[in-house]
């Protein structure tokens, strides 16, 4: 995947010939170690250049179906020789403290760059689709708040009234396209 940031979002639309929308999306990791013979250390985009690493946020599913839980994922821009603690605070947007489980933070180990921890949620009674968010607590001296620093998970309704119906039409109308950036693939 030439020339795309590390770690890629991309969302996945399926469109039937009724205008049916199924959605979902992917994040492709890049676990390559940064010993990459071609890298000049040039990219902008490596924030690694020897200074203290950043780390960021990334929550899969997202939006995630009510009851199921949510993956959040600390990334650090470069390994670290000591396993780093990232602490969160998840604070509730649209939803209730009890549309959501805890997640106070994540264990990155020695040498690794990714860590993650699993939020629950809630299959409540009301139809609403709900947020939370879950943020970069006050981070230890050996790592910086990179960005993103939070994210904002939705955790979608799936009463029976909100379910789209299934997929049984003969021509369907793909679209992939990048979440990170405003750019369209087609």
């Amino acid at each position: 995947m030439i020339g795309l940031d590390r770690n890629p979002q991309f969302e996945f639309r399926l469109r039937d010939d009724h205008d049916v929308t199924a959605q979902c999306t992917w994040q492709f990791d890049d676990d390559s170690s940064d010993d990459d013979p071609d890298d000049d250390g040039d990219d902008p985009d490596d924030d690694s250049g020897g200074s203290t690493p950043t780390v960021r946020l990334s929550a899969l599913p997202n939006p995630v179906d009510e009851g199921n839980p949510v993956t959040v994922t600390a990334w650090l821009s470069d390994e670290l020789e000591d396993v780093v603690k990232v602490p969160l605070t998840l604070t509730a947007g649209t939803a209730e403290p009890g549309d959501y489980g805890t997640l106070s933070g994540i264990t990155i180990a020695a040498g690794q760059t990714r860590g993650t921890g699993t939020v629950s949620t809630t299959d409540d009674a009301d139809r609403d689709d709900e947020t939370f968010r879950v943020a970069l607590g006050s981070l230890p001296s050996s790592v910086v708040a990179g960005s993103p620093n939070s994210v904002t998970v939705t955790i979608r309704d799936t009463t029976s009234a909100n379910e789209p119906p299934a997929f049984e039409h003969s021509s369907y109308r793909f679209e992939l396209r990048r979440t990170r950036t405003a750019a369209a693939v087609r």
